[in-house]
């Protein structure tokens, strides 16, 4: 999906769901796709307070997806583990959003910052997130000092 598709699927969530850009963060490849270093991203992975998370999961209205062993970058990280995700349609995912990470918007958007996606990218380490690691290293070098 382009980013006029991308953009227009994300605020239908923001205003299905009544949720603010800073309750829903788009992760993955999403993310590249606002930085402006995708064409494209085959989803939304997108993060939302954990209530509304297991409300969803729960309701019995949408699939709930079993993630592989790739997919489970929070496993690794210091806050809870996800291994599923809830399909809210065939553009939209959704995951609980982890406590105390740090995100901004952009262009209207709520976004992790580029360092925590490049984390993100790092963790989960697969083959097909390699040329994502590259091209985001050099982004967070020529957008703000680095200060790790």
């Amino acid at each position: 999906m382009n980013l006029a598709k991308f953009r227009e699927e994300y605020f239908k969530v923001l205003e299905e769901f009544n949720l603010r850009a800073d309750q829903a963060l788009v992760s993955a490849g999403g993310s590249l796709l606002l930085f402006g270093l995708r064409e494209e991203t085959g989803d939304i992975d997108l993060d939302i307070p954990p209530a509304l998370y297991h409300h969803l999961k729960h309701s019995g209205k949408y699939e709930v997806k079993q993630l592989t062993v790739t997919q489970r970058m929070r496993d690794v990280l210091p806050w809870e583990p996800c291994s599923e995700l809830v399909v809210l349609n065939e553009f939209v995912d959704v995951h609980p959003m982890p406590i105390g990470v740090r995100s901004w918007h952009w262009d209207g958007v709520g976004t992790y910052m580029p360092d925590c996606v490049l984390f993100q990218k790092l963790s989960l380490n697969r083959e097909k997130d390699q040329k994502d690691i590259l091209l985001l290293d050099q982004f967070i070098g020529k957008t703000y000092p680095r200060y790790l």
